[in-house]
């Protein structure tokens, strides 16, 4: 009964360690959020784009920590233009232009009080060129569509690199679910926030083993436009421009999504640590305490000379020495053979593990 319940357990046991390791080998990523508070925040790259009509950024008026303003006529400086587009975002009856300051602005956090000038929000004056092409079109007035992306990470202007993670947010932004509008006449006040993804690498090995991951980070903006209608405004009127849109940050609170495995080697090793102990409990239960083992590798390992005199006085090899007056030498030699063995088979078998004093009386042999 002791060997079928052992074998049972120890098969029950390595089928619980596959179980653990086509976990790690399967293992899900759960999302764990933190923040952190920044100073600044890079102004977004934002795409412009016109179905059916060229769209003109008349002007974009930068609002300084000090309340003053600058006006950029065309959205360009004296040696600088702040609006680039190319062939393959001026096709099949679309026009896009994309607004980027390199990095050379920043959103400032007024709380953290940045070194240097930075900005507060911007604000595009912007003209359909044919607004009865869009309107021929659509059920609704003159929009243009517009979406931000950060700069570090533009999928739709700059070449990125490939992971599940990055394309998944490029698909986002080629359906533009995180687009706003442009709209005839209106005023649209955008506020944004920064979100980072950090995604595990593909058989990254320190997350399989449970040691901090090598993360590839895919940082983008969640935008909330608000609409707001235009009053009668002569300058409106007389440059012909259609509507208004500005952009500022919502929150200089920037959240951080991290993926963390849920299963990993260290934390499986614990696990079937854990079994182990239960499995012992078990047995000690139906079986009581097992025996002690004294045998280990260093003993195995270790060179001993073992002599003569050694050997002799060494339990379970030397023989006993039992005087009992009332038999013969025989019977005595006899009964104190037959009590040594029956000594040795007892505790052999519940008690102690006389390997180690059987391979110091083999190497013994081995040596003669």
């Amino acid at each position: 009964m002791r060997c079928g319940i052992g074998t049972f357990v120890i098969t029950l046991y390595l089928i619980y360690l596959s179980f653990l390791a086509y976990q790690i080998a399967t293992d899900n990523p759960l999302i764990q959020i933190s923040y952190e508070y920044l100073e600044r925040l890079s102004i977004p790259d934002i795409e412009i784009c016109g179905s059916y009509s060229d769209v003109k950024i008349s002007k974009c008026v930068f609002t300084w920590n000090d309340w003053s303003s600058t006006t950029f006529n065309n959205c360009a400086t004296e040696d600088y233009s702040f609006l680039t587009t190319d062939n393959d975002h001026t096709k099949d009856n679309q026009f896009c232009y994309l607004f980027s300051t390199n990095s050379t602005f920043f959103y400032g956090n007024a709380d953290k009080k940045p070194k240097g000038p930075w900005v507060r929000n911007i604000d595009f004056y912007f003209k359909i060129t044919n607004i009865s092409a869009v309107t021929s079109h659509f059920l609704s007035v003159g929009t243009i569509s517009c979406q931000l992306m950060d700069p570090v990470f533009n999928p739709l202007w700059k070449v990125v690199a490939k992971n599940p993670a990055k394309e998944r947010v490029q698909q986002e932004f080629r359906l533009q679910i995180n687009a706003f509008s442009g709209i005839q006449n209106m005023s649209t006040t955008v506020s944004f926030r920064k979100i980072s993804f950090l995604s595990i690498l593909d058989y990254d090995v320190s997350s399989i083993f449970g040691l901090k991951p090598n993360y590839d980070t895919t940082p983008y903006l969640n935008s909330a436009p608000k609409y707001f209608s235009l009053h009668q405004n002569e300058n409106f009127t007389l440059n012909g421009l259609t509507g208004h849109f500005s952009v500022s940050p919502g929150s200089f609170l920037h959240e951080i999504q991290s993926e963390k495995r849920t299963h990993t080697i260290f934390g499986s090793l614990g696990v079937a640590g854990g079994a182990i102990g239960l499995i012992g409990g078990i047995y000690v239960l139906l079986f009581g305490h097992p025996r002690r083992d004294p045998w280990g590798l260093m003993h195995r390992v270790m060179k001993t000379e073992i002599t003569q005199e050694n050997l002799r006085n060494l339990p379970f090899v030397s023989d006993g020495n039992v005087i009992i007056e009332t038999l013969s030498t025989e019977q005595k030699v006899e009964m104190l053979d037959n009590k040594i063995r029956g000594l040795e088979t007892i505790l052999e078998d519940y008690i102690f593990n006389p390997t180690a004093l059987k391979q110091l009386g083999k190497r013994k042999i081995d040596s003669n």
